[in-house]
């Protein structure tokens, strides 16, 4: 059964402060905000069983693109960043989903003690950051989500 996500969206009220000290002094009582589009109509057809890689720098998004993601298919609890427990493990709607996070994996032989193999073995949607990273050790995606940015906006490229 696909799993259909369409227009998703995530945005953030941002603080705007003035330049210089007494701009400083003047954004403090008299706060403006500008809104940061983090994504905008984003929409994605996944498979059951699909393994998504989420290639971005820090602070591109990709962690936010999974919390999108998991609301988007019913999940109303917190959903962290797993950078320093390198796996979460979530079940939506009787779906199992692995959220992965390979930043802090230095040695793609690491993966072996952290029973991966179990992961890909089962039948669930499996999201990947930082996928580079495994080095081959893994398989390979069956969609890849590029997130590039700039100071202004987000380019998100989907690769099949």
């Amino acid at each position: 059964m696909p799993i259909q996500v369409n227009e998703l969206s995530k945005h953030f009220k941002m603080f705007k402060r003035e330049a210089g000290l007494s701009g400083a002094f003047h954004s403090f009582f008299n706060r403006k905000y500008e809104t940061f589009h983090a994504l905008k109509d984003i929409s994605v057809q996944i498979e059951d069983g699909e393994i998504l890689g989420i290639l971005g720098e820090n602070g591109a998004g990709k962690t936010t693109l999974v919390q999108c993601i998991l609301k988007e298919l019913g999940y109303h609890h917190r959903v962290k960043s797993p950078t320093y427990n390198i796996i979460e493990e979530y079940t939506v709607e009787g779906l199992k989903v692995y959220h992965l996070d390979l930043y802090r994996v230095v040695d793609a032989q690491e993966l072996e003690y952290l029973a991966i193999d179990d992961i890909f073995a089962t039948p669930c949607l499996r999201f990947i950051e930082w996928y580079e990273n495994a080095q081959g050790e893994l398989p390979q995606p069956d969609l890849t989500i590029q997130i590039k940015h700039n100071e202004n906006k987000r380019i998100i490229n989907v690769i099949k």
